[in-house]
Order: C-alpha cells, then sequence, then structure tokens
C-alpha cells in the first residue's frame, strides 16, 4: 500500500513513523469514555466509525446523539443490508423514527431523526466491473456465487456464464465441490448468508453445537435447537445445508 501513497504523503509518513491517514488533526479514539466526551461535546467535528451498516459497534452511540439535532448530519457512505438500521435510515422521511441497537444485550432504542442524512457510495467492495476483471484473473473452473442480494447475484452469474459454470445455491441447497474431480480434496468451504438475530440485529454470536460424522463423510455442525436461525455447516466433502 505504501508504494500507492503520493510521494508527499508517503515521505510524511515515513520521516514521522506516523500512519499516513492518522496525522493531526485525526486521531484515534482509545476507549468509551473518550467516545463519550465526543458525543457530549459542542463544538463542531468529524466522526468516521463502524459499523458502517449502524447494526453495532461505536455508530449507532454517535448516530443516536447526532440524530436528535437538526444541526448535525449523518452520511452513510457504504453498502447497506436491506435488513440493517442504516438502510431503514435512508428510507426514513425527517421526522421518522429509527430502532439503534444500544449495547452488547440486543436492546433498541429508539430515536427521532431530526438530523440532514446524505448517502454517498464510498464503499471499498468491487462493483460488477471489479469482480469481473478479478475472475478473468483465475479461467477455468466454477464460480459459487454466495453473498448479495438476488437480483445482483443472479445478474453476475448470467455475466460470467460466458466463460465458465456459474453456480448460485440458495440456504438448505447442497453444494458439490468435487464434482467432476473424483479424489479431489476440497480447498474450501462454503457457509450459508448468516442471519441477523430476530430483535438486537447483531450479525454473529457464539454457540455451543453438536458435530456429527455422516455416513458419506460430511461433517454436519448443528446449532442447538433455540437458535433463532439453526444452520447446519458442512464440509469434508464440500457442501452446506440449513438445518
Amino acid at each position: 500500500m505504501p508504494n500507492a501513497l503520493p510521494d508527499a504523503l508517503r515521505n510524511a509518513s515515513s520521516n514521522s513513523g506516523l500512519p499516513p491517514f492518522l496525522r493531526d488533526p485525526v486521531r484515534l479514539v482509545k476507549d468509551a469514555d473518550e467516545r463519550r466526551r465526543i458525543i457530549s461535546r459542542t463544538e463542531s467535528c468529524i466522526i468516521l466509525a463502524s459499523s458502517g451498516m449502524l447494526s453495532g459497534g461505536a455508530s449507532p452511540q454517535y448516530a443516536k446523539a447526532i440524530l436528535e439535532h437538526e444541526q448535525n448530519a449523518l452520511m452513510v457512505v457504504g453498502y447497506q443490508d436491506a435488513e440493517s438500521p442504516g438502510r431503514r435510515l435512508l428510507g426514513l422521511e425527517r421526522g421518522g423514527d429509527l430502532e439503534l441497537p444500544t449495547g452488547k444485550d440486543g436492546s433498541l432504542e429508539t430515536v427521532r431523526v431530526i438530523a440532514e442524512v446524505q448517502r454517498y457510495y464510498l464503499s471499498a467492495h468491487a462493483d460488477r466491473g471489479g469482480l469481473l476483471n478479478f475472475a478473468a484473473q483465475y479461467p477455468g473452473g466454477t464460480i459459487i456465487l454466495t453473498h448479495g442480494e438476488p437480483a445482483a447475484r443472479h445478474a453476475l452469474g448470467d455475466a460470467l456464464r460466458g466463460s465458465r459454470p456459474v453456480k448460485l445455491p440458495v440456504n438448505g441447497q447442497w453444494v458439490d465441490l468435487l464434482e467432476g474431480r473424483r479424489g479431489a480434496k476440497p480447498a474450501f468451504m462454503i457457509t450459508p448468508k448468516t442471519h441477523r438475530l430476530e430483535t438486537s440485529k447483531v450479525r454473529y454470536r457464539k454457540l455451543e453445537v453438536d458435530v456429527t460424522l455422516e455416513d458419506d463423510g460430511r461433517i454436519v455442525i448443528i446449532p442447538p435447537e433455540d437458535s433463532p436461525n439453526r444452520c447446519g455447516i458442512t464440509s469434508c466433502q464440500g457442501g452446506t445445508r440449513s438445518r
């Protein structure tokens, strides 16, 4: 990355020993106490925080303080999942109510949206052209598209099918990574899309699971019965399925 920076920025970083994008007046927020001081301050400032979808991390805490005052502005700069608070925020009229996660316990708090809300497309994810160029560097084989909104996945799959086989599995569908390759071992496993928990919209959580080995050699990982979104992940022979 340093070689891709402009000469002046690269030299300044090298001479100062500081990361190139963390020079005055930019600084890291080190802990929760400093975050609370920033939220309570009255001077103007620009805050960069994750998660960009307002689904966790520090961003919901900042958003709550920002959105309730008309002199503020909140800029959404990346992709917003259809179920995320960030996507719901973009669909709200000024004066509408938004539920934001307030802590690790999954509780939600309703916030009145008074501030200005704008969207900017600054996502670091590759676009359609970038994905096609990436795939072109690795000719041959089968491409399996497992992530993204359905319309976008199908459109990308149609564009790729002219050069190689493409699969678009859904949750609960087996995917055979050894198809046509007898004796080969899969180099990776595919997992179904992770669903957010019903109340907290938390993307991940730790679970105790049961692990069984099936007759065909597949390892099946089964979450407990009370999991709100039960999903089995199978590897060894290269398949996935929901339970």
